[in-house]
């Protein structure tokens, strides 16, 4: 099950499987990819970061990112 964006933070009171994947509107998924195997979730992370992220987490929290990227 494919849950749009808009109703991500709340998918958990909608979705009626057991397991859900919930994906940002501006990913694109290029190639295959596994999100359970042997019995554990898999998770997909990433070692750099768009500057712009940080300047905008900045302009609306007023502090700086506790991380130094973004997941």
């Amino acid at each position: 099950m494919v849950v749009p964006a808009a109703v991500k933070l709340g998918s958990s009171s909608i979705a009626t499987q057991r397991h859900f994947l919930v994906v940002d509107a501006d990913t694109v998924l290029i190639r295959p990819h596994r999100f359970y195997a042997d019995g554990k979730h898999l998770f997909y992370c990433r070692s750099w970061s768009q500057p712009e992220y940080f300047v905008t987490y900045r302009k609306l929290l007023g502090k700086k990112a506790r991380v130094p990227v973004s997941s």
